[in-house]
């Protein structure tokens, strides 16, 4: 219904969410994965790696999904600004 042009509409919601998000990730990832070793010597058991990205990738949601629905709001033409979208998702 918005044609082509909507799909770029979400673009600057998205790349401000990109940034925190991923700092987010790997400064959550190497919180918990540093917790988890024994000793300064120590290797990280792939086991306790995967738990760390788990961790990290739920951080990661928190601070990603909420750009995201913000960007597919604006894709749709629900709004047509993101301060907009912003005001009425909060």
């Amino acid at each position: 219904s918005g044609g082509f042009g909507h799909l770029f509409k979400g673009v600057m919601p998205t790349a401000i969410g990109a940034v925190p998000g991923g700092a987010t990730f790997f400064g959550v990832y190497e919180l918990v994965k540093q917790a988890m070793m024994q000793g300064p010597n120590a290797d990280v058991d792939w086991r306790q790696d995967a738990l760390a990205a788990t961790v990290a990738a739920t951080a990661n949601c928190v601070v990603r999904n909420p750009t995201t629905v913000v960007a597919q709001r604006m894709q749709v033409g629900q709004y047509t600004s993101g301060l907009a979208a912003t005001a009425n998702c909060v």
